[in-house]
């Protein structure tokens, strides 16, 4: 998450591809994500408002996987936890 955390401003600034494509591995494990900022880097750098609508979406990935976690861990058991 902190990976994601530090693309997301870079997404929302519009700043060029070639500064944050180094730091995409943090979605890696996302493969959706992690391909799909590959494939639209590049519009991405002709559009500000496509970047900035795409970090955007981070930001919300990022606030939703909180609120899931807590209440997931708010109604698991000891057994799920473990």
């Amino acid at each position: 998450m902190g990976g994601v955390v530090d693309l997301a401003p870079s997404l929302l600034g519009g700043t060029q591809s070639s500064t944050w494509i180094d730091n995409i591995d943090c979605v890696q494990q996302v493969v959706f994500i992690w391909e799909f900022l590959l494939l639209i880097r590049l519009p991405m750098d002709q559009s500000r408002d496509l970047s900035r609508a795409i970090g955007e979406l981070l930001v919300f990935f990022i606030d939703s996987v909180g609120v899931a976690l807590a209440k997931w861990e708010a109604a698991a058991g000891d057994d799920a936890k473990a």
